[in-house]
């Protein structure tokens, strides 16, 4: 066992670092970004202003709500109105017969104007990079491919241990995912190209269903249609949570694997026991050390470079949220007297920095420091 998991983490990490070393090219249709939001959760502006953000690529936003009065419409209206890019709000309507994510979507979807060739799926709780839809539609200029698709990583905003296992818990269902395996597709990151989502029915695979990704998985593969996984658009999502949280999460995605992808939920069982018995040996907030802001390289390139830990401010913690002045959207972790941390040299030059591995930026500026870089 402790030799095939060796063999499986190598080839994994090949993977990632040959899909860090690719150029995502010039494919660049008009996308529409699905975004269904519910209720107001920890960071949620910022995570939809993320989504206003993304560079090199034409697109438009639509943030879903199942009902008007949802206490998230005052947020999205104020991101939607200060948004660089076209954002629209559509007010769905309480579901029939499936769950108001999925109704949120097919109500959404069939209200779109005919010239959005592309559907790139988000959820309101995680905070990707400026490079991560032209990354994640890029597979799609290759016609064959079903859909492009990525995975979250839990950041804990806090150090208590329910937040630390669900992190933890969390973490291993990326490893799951590889580049000749049966992906699937996760909802918070996935683009389709629409003639490809209408050929393959998926419309009507909603109709009654409560999972958004597994009925859209289950539409590819009736139709043969390979989905790709992008481990270079990992999305960063900060959580905090209570042992009741963890509970009801944790088993709400065990049951609808269970039921919609039964040959999918044996090995990851398996896998999250192996992962999080591992991890409990660890500190509670281990799971704190991909904490780079970006999250189109920072999640792939900490993996790459296990060197890379996150910065410890003076009051000892680890959480980025606990630097006053800490901006989201900076791409690169680094030194203003405060803290210092190295960055890995893709990492910079991804980023548009100097080509030093251990340059370091500064976090009140949103620039390189003239010392290092």
């Amino acid at each position: 066992m402790g030799a095939y998991l060796i063999w499986h983490a190598l080839q994994w990490l090949g993977y990632v670092r040959r899909r860090l070393n690719s150029d995502p090219g010039f494919y660049a249709p008009k996308a529409a970004v699905l975004c269904p939001c519910k209720g107001v959760e920890p960071g949620l502006e910022r995570n939809l202003v993320s989504l206003t953000e993304f560079e090199r690529q034409n697109y438009e936003i639509f943030f879903i709500l199942a009902s008007g009065s949802d206490p998230a419409r005052s947020i999205i209206e104020r991101v939607a109105k200060n948004s660089r890019v076209k954002a629209h709000v559509v007010v769905a309507g309480p579901p029939s017969n499936c769950s108001e994510k999925v109704n949120n979507l097919r109500v959404a979807i069939e209200q779109l104007p005919p010239e959005f060739e592309v559907l790139a799926f988000a959820d309101s709780d995680g905070r990707p990079g400026k490079s991560w839809l032209h990354h994640l539609v890029a597979p799609l200029g290759d016609v064959r491919i079903g859909a492009a698709t990525t995975m979250r990583w839990f950041i804990p905003n806090r150090s208590d241990l329910a937040t630390a296992l669900l992190a933890a818990w969390n973490a291993p269902v990326v490893t799951m995912m590889s580049e000749k395996g049966k992906n699937f597709c996760w909802g918070g990151g996935t683009a389709i190209r629409r003639s490809t989502f209408e050929q393959s029915g998926v419309l009507d695979e909603w109709k009654n269903s409560v999972s958004d990704d597994y009925s859209l998985t289950r539409a590819l593969a009736r139709n043969n249609r390979p989905i790709v996984f992008l481990p270079e658009c990992l999305t960063l999502s900060y959580v905090e949570t209570d042992f009741d949280g963890l509970m009801e999460f944790t088993n709400r995605q065990i049951l609808i694997t269970r039921v919609y992808a039964d040959k999918v939920w044996a090995p990851a069982a398996a896998t999250h026991f192996l992962y999080c018995l591992t991890r409990l040996r660890r500190s509670p907030g281990a799971e704190a050390g991909l904490s780079s802001p970006d999250s189109n390289l920072s999640a792939a390139s900490a993996l790459r470079h296990p060197g890379f830990h996150p910065p410890h401010w003076r009051d000892g913690s680890t959480s980025f949220r606990s630097f006053p002045d800490y901006r989201p959207g900076v791409d690169l972790c680094a030194g203003d007297g405060v803290h210092s941390v190295p960055v890995p040299r893709k990492f910079c030059e991804f980023a548009g920095y100097a080509k030093n591995p251990l340059a370091r930026c500064d976090l009140r500026t949103d620039q390189p420091r003239a010392d290092s870089c």
